[in-house]
Order: C-alpha cells, then structure tokens, then sequence
C-alpha cells in the first residue's frame, strides 16, 4: 500500500490504522505526488505490486489530482498497471467526491474517517481480503461477499 500525504501526523495515522487492520501489509509512503510518482517508478521497475494507494488531495509541489492524472496516464500507455488510487481529502460533500471521481481516483473517503470506513474500503482492494471475502466485479459495480 502506498500512502501519499504532506502532513506527517496524517502518514503516521493512516499507516497505524492499515497495520491495525492488515496483519501483514507492508506501506510505503511519500510525502506528495511527485515523491509518490518517483517511487511507484522505482516499485514498479523492480516488479514489486502495489494494491492501492490512499492519496491526499491538497499536497505542495504535485497535488494529489494531477499525481493521480499521472498515475493513469502510464496506466493508459501500458507503462504501468493499473493501481487503484483512493482520495483522501478533508472535504467532505457530493462536490468534492465528483472531483475526486473526474480526476480518475477510483474511490473516496473524507478525513476524519472511522477504522470501519476504512476498512471497508480497503477491503475492496488489497490481497489480504482474499482470506476474507469475494469480490466480484460486475460490469463496473464491485459485489463483496463473506466467503
């Protein structure tokens, strides 16, 4: 799991929560989106997968909307795999998820959010639910099921 965020209370947060709910994910973190860019390259170079990425919208040097943009520019070129890339923002609000939605991330969630929220979400995308659950995807729409 990559975890993208400029605040460093924040990074610690998110990785405590993902480590509390994941017994063996490994996160790696960058603290805006041109570090995130240069490190998914290097990951990605060396073969190694990652599930999701929880990104923060409002970052200096490369916000999240145009490092997310990237992400799925060298998905579209082939260059990279298509890796999920979650929002995280403090707006909260129907507004804000379109936003996040048109600017290609492929899920949301607006800070503070709840272990639950989280969990639910990840679930979605990391390789620790296949011990868990199933899910299906269905022309678009994701089904989870209790295995």
């Amino acid at each position: 799991v990559l975890v993208v965020d400029d605040t460093p209370f924040n990074l610690r947060t998110m990785e405590a929560k993902l480590k509390q709910l994941f017994k063996n994910v490994q996160i790696v973190t960058a603290s805006n989106g041109k570090e995130a860019l240069e490190l998914l390259n290097e990951k990605i170079g060396r073969g190694e997968k990652i599930d999701f990425i929880l990104m923060d919208c409002n970052m200096p040097i490369m916000d999240g909307y145009q490092c997310c943009q990237e992400i799925k520019k060298r998905v579209q070129i082939k260059k990279w795999p298509d890796v999920p890339i979650i929002a995280v923002t403090a707006f909260a609000g129907e507004y804000e998820k379109d936003k996040c939605l048109q600017n290609g991330f492929d899920e949301y969630i607006s800070k503070p959010f709840s272990q639950e929220a989280l969990k639910k979400l990840c679930l979605l995308y990391t390789s620790d639910a296949a011990d868990d659950l199933l899910c299906v995807d269905l022309g678009g729409r994701r089904i989870i099921k209790k295995k």
